[in-house]
């Protein structure tokens, strides 16, 4: 059987939200995850002008806010090159994270992944896992069953790299990034994706994020010393754009760039009909 790969996500961050606690989701063959209110509903707060706070701020509301979407690409700094792409539908006010994900690249058929309750649902496009059956199911449970046999090593990769994308889209890096992070100048005001949101512009020593995540061990290692970020929030305190510059050594440069939309509005996350899913453990 043949596993589809969800997602090329790098170890580099893009991403500002929160999966917070609540409720956990119950598996079923088609969930439709709706906000108990509508954004316009969701108050506005005063916002902090210390990278900490402002960051517990933003997990609270992202939390009110229950649900959104996010789009996040990375490209090259001269814009000549796309380099990653996705979307998302996204439950923020989860203990395990629900999200539908679509990874698009120009030179690869789209992928899909859908995330819930520790359990990831995989297809691509024009794939089939077995006839009939285009979805692929994976679960950490299977990873002792396969040992360390290549399928075993497949399907590990293809779980982290999700793991990866889920926290693209729904900012628990990002979050951290901010957190750790110091803010150059003050705050302006200024219009982003179509709202008035609080721009406030920063950097992060990239070591000083080593120890609450190892993949920055790797930007250490290849002469990342920092990263540079800019955060847009709006009144309510929900973000509206994220971006992150990176650089190396040889000053090459690629953005990561997240924009986020729709917040409280109705989602819909989908399960794939067990009759469409494939077992990875047979």
């Amino acid at each position: 059987m043949r596993i589809a790969v969800t997602a090329g996500i790098s170890l580099l961050v893009a991403g500002l939200a929160a999966c917070s606690s609540g409720g956990a989701a119950k598996p079923a063959k088609s969930v439709t995850a709706s906000a108990s209110q509508p954004a316009v509903s969701i108050g506005t707060v005063s916002l902090p002008d210390q990278p900490g706070p402002l960051v517990d701020t933003i997990g609270r509301q992202v939390k009110t806010a229950r649900t959104m979407h996010a789009d996040v690409q990375v490209a090259s700094a001269d814009g000549g090159t796309r380099l990653e792409q996705l979307s998302a539908d996204v439950r923020t006010d989860l203990d395990s994270p629900m999200a539908a994900i679509t990874v698009h690249d120009g030179t690869q058929p789209t992928t899909y992944a859908v995330v819930t309750n520790g359990i990831v649902y995989s297809k691509t496009d024009g794939e089939e896992q077995e006839p009939g059956k285009p979805w692929a199911k994976l679960t950490r449970a299977d990873l002792p069953g396969l040992g360390d046999t290549a399928a075993g090593k497949l399907l590990k990769t293809i779980l982290d790299q999700t793991d990866e994308a889920l926290r693209e889209v729904s900012g628990d890096t990002g979050l951290n990034l901010v957190r750790h992070g110091t803010f150059s100048g003050t705050a302006t005001t200024e219009a982003v994706n179509g709202v008035q949101a609080h721009r406030y512009m920063g950097t992060t020593k990239t070591a000083d994020m080593v120890s609450s995540d190892a993949s920055y061990q790797q930007m250490v290692s290849a002469g990342l010393s920092k990263l540079s970020w800019t955060l847009w929030v709006d009144d309510r305190g929900l973000p509206a754009k994220f971006v992150v510059t990176l650089g190396t050594k040889d000053n090459k440069q690629a953005v990561h760039t997240a924009s986020y939309t729709g917040w409280g509005k109705p989602v819909k996350i989908e399960i794939p009909a067990a009759g469409q899913v494939a077992s990875v453990t047979g």
